[in-house]
């Protein structure tokens, strides 16, 4: 399975306009493959409020924040690091 995810910037530089900077093929042989690969981008843009990442199909978003829900972990929120 093959899942197409679009890397956008708005910011100073872009005149505060949505600006494609670049695509990402997410590949795994399962939905869930490719929502793992999701969250690990969203998560590793956290601090970056200039930066998002949105799928190219739209009806996947529903499904992506379905399966976050339900399947989110403490583990995979923090990424194995020590919180006090």
């Amino acid at each position: 399975m093959t899942i197409e995810v679009n890397e956008i910037i708005n910011w100073f530089y872009s005149d505060y306009k949505d600006k494609l900077v670049a695509v990402h093929t997410l590949q795994g042989d399962t939905l869930e493959d490719c929502f793992h690969q999701m969250y690990a981008l969203r998560r590793s843009g956290r601090y970056d409020n200039a930066r998002r990442y949105d799928f190219q199909n739209p009806e996947l978003e529903e499904k992506y924040q379905k399966w976050k829900g339900l399947n989110e972990t403490i583990e995979m929120y923090y990424g194995g690091g020590v919180v006090d």
